[in-house]
């Protein structure tokens, strides 16, 4: 039981944060909840209706186990996310590393945690679905296998996504390589098992759980190479500092001149901080997992008969918009939510600096918008064209993503300045009742500012929707300017306490 304590200090950390968090702001635990209920509800009364005005079932023709096999890369997208923070690049594990545990037991108990907190997320999710289903007596088909294959997607995806989060910092290139392959049998197994095998339900999750099994053993190799990969990731080798000067020397004239001197340096500060955290790398690794299942989606929902179903032609746009929403929020959302509290105590020495609220929260949301590139073009339109839809649809998924990177950002800066997260031990990053009112206050504002323009191409043509959509992508850039505006006065007038 030496991994016990390690558990018991990851679980009481986050319990902490979120106490502290209701403490100080008990409002938001009332928006939590009404959040939660009102999402479902939402989504339950949807799928309700589509069904009722289909003679068909909805998931006629749609693979089930395609379906929930998405599950599996969200959670492998969130665990490597939340494995780099907890464990490969925290610096609190000096004192774990210092004790007389051993190197094993610590991995176990983050995982253990990492595990059933995520385990908790599939028992929410189903403990407010099912009683809605039944009490509200809606018509929606029901499948118990459902529920074992989300928690046997929750267990290999949280497994998977810590395990990537130490190879990612493996040097050199080959070896990190060499090590990520040894992974590549079990998802190819996976992969295989929930799309083209026949078996029976209760055979399926046997499986599945032999494949859960039989890779537990790459746990040996994460401890082999555990603390060169801490090392690694805590203190790079390279001296990137020596490239990039903070002194007030001005690199770049014609930048300083467009967005600052001020600004300027202290984005340099931010992308300097990337680079010696590695987040480039690990935010590359969420969004193929993101991509990966997006696309992944679309291909099992490529063939659905939407002819009878209301609104059946939304379908599929909605399904990759909900793939690009979450792309933005796991990368420039969490990033933008964390950028003002995993300063930590070193807050003061930028707000005793010469520079402005202003300038702050603008340097940090131009590092923000470093991946916006990435989400446009892989994310929206690479998968746009790949299903099949013309450039003139691509122009438009590309115009959509935008908007919900500007709305994601600006959002994230004013909450992370008016919510801010010191806690050290998570590097600022936001617990799950902040990151979830965020979450939904962005899909909200994403679902307007995309689904108005996606109508207009419906009912009238693709030219006027992408006049339409450029309007509402103008919009969400003034969303941004006001966001960061208002988190910079606030950052000002903020007496930060730890």
């Amino acid at each position: 039981m030496g991994w016990f304590p390690v558990y018991t200090q990851v679980a009481l950390t986050g319990y902490r944060v979120v106490k502290s968090r209701v403490r100080n702001h008990p409002l938001l635990l009332f928006w939590f909840v009404l959040l939660i209920l009102a999402f479902f509800g939402i989504i339950l009364k949807l799928f309700e209706f589509s069904i009722a005005q289909s003679e068909l079932d909805i998931f006629e023709g749609v693979d089930r186990n395609g379906a929930v096999f998405m599950l599996f890369f969200l959670f492998l997208a969130k665990s490597t996310m939340d494995g780099i923070n907890k464990g490969a690049a925290s610096k609190e594990m000096t004192f774990l590393l210092s004790a007389k545990i051993r190197r094993r037991d610590i991995l176990a108990g983050i995982l253990v945690a990492l595990t059933l907190f995520n385990l908790a997320i599939v028992a929410l999710i189903f403990g407010i679905a099912v009683p809605m289903i039944v009490g509200l007596h809606m018509a929606l088909p029901t499948d118990p296998y459902l529920l074992v294959y989300a928690i046997q997607m929750c267990l290999l995806g949280t497994f998977f996504g810590f395990v990537y989060a130490f190879l990612l910092y493996i040097q050199p290139l080959w070896k990190k390589l060499a090590y990520m392959s040894a992974t590549t049998p079990f998802l190819s197994v996976l992969y295989y098992l929930m799309t083209y095998s026949n078996l029976s339900d209760q055979d399926l999750a046997l499986y599945i759980l032999v494949v859960y099994a039989l890779s537990l053993p790459l746990l040996l190799l994460v401890n082999r190479v555990m603390l060169d990969t801490w090392n690694s990731a805590t203190n790079p080798g390279k001296n990137i500092s020596g490239k990039v000067k903070l002194d007030g020397t001005v690199q770049n004239p014609l930048m300083a001149r467009i967005i600052g001197k001020n600004v300027l340096l202290l984005f340099t500060r931010e992308v300097l901080r990337m680079m010696r955290t590695r987040h480039i790398l690990g935010a590359i690794i969420t969004l193929l997992a993101v991509s990966g299942g997006l696309y992944y989606l679309m291909n099992k929902f490529s063939d659905l008969d939407t002819s009878g179903i209301a609104f059946g032609s939304m379908i599929l746009p909605l399904i990759m918009g909900l793939g690009i929403y979450m792309a933005v929020v796991l990368e420039q959302g969490v990033d933008s939510l964390s950028a003002v509290g995993r300063e930590g105590k070193n807050i003061w020495i930028l707000k005793s600096g010469p520079y402005s609220g202003k300038e702050v929260i603008r340097a940090k949301t131009l590092a923000s918008l470093v991946f916006s590139p990435v989400v446009v073009i892989n994310v929206s339109f690479v998968t746009a064209i790949q299903a099949g839809y013309s450039f003139g649809a691509g122009a438009f998924a590309i115009m959509g993503s935008l908007s919900m990177v500007f709305i994601a950002v600006g959002l994230g800066q004013w909450f992370g300045a008016r919510f801010p997260n010191f806690d050290e031990t998570s590097k600022g990053s936001p617990d799950m009742m902040m990151l979830y009112i965020y979450a939904m206050v962005v899909l909200l504002l994403a679902f307007l500012f995309c689904t108005i323009p996606l109508g207009v191409v419906l009912l009238y043509d693709l030219t006027l929707g992408l006049l339409v959509m450029a309007f509402f992508t103008c919009l969400a850039a003034l969303l941004l300017i006001l966001c960061v505006h208002l988190a910079g006065r606030r950052f000002d007038n903020s007496e930060f306490s730890f």
